[in-house]
């Protein structure tokens, strides 16, 4: 299956020169600082580049944008900090049904020993 009804997306991101549309920033875990994530959205199934004229950093931009293609991204801001997640991405039908979008994955993110964020 697939989503339907954003055709208006593609539209709006090509007319402000972007790619794709992001949330804004949540925490998975409020007690823990560094569980700070954004969700990328791109209608074309492209390039993942989420920054754009006037949009400030905020740390979300530690992956290669010349590999990072796909529709929907979990991105997590910069840490030295480790993490390990399950992710599942559900999409709510036109009737309020919440379907899976795509399969489960297990995500394990070693510390930064030297200082580096990942």
């Amino acid at each position: 299956w697939s989503i339907s009804g954003l055709s208006w997306l593609s539209q709006l991101l090509l007319q402000e020169g972007r790619t794709c549309a992001r949330s804004s920033m949540f925490d998975v875990d409020a007690a823990f600082g560094d569980s700070k994530y954004i969700l990328v959205f791109n209608p074309e199934g492209g390039c993942l580049d989420h920054n754009h004229t006037g949009d400030i950093d905020e740390g979300f931009n530690a992956f290669d944008l010349e590999h990072a293609l796909g529709t929907l991204a979990l991105i997590r801001k910069e840490s030295t900090y480790g993490t390990a997640l399950v992710t599942r991405f559900y999409v709510q039908a036109e009737n309020g049904d919440f379907r899976q979008w795509g399969d489960s994955a297990r995500v394990s993110v070693p510390a930064q020993l030297d200082g580096e964020a990942q």
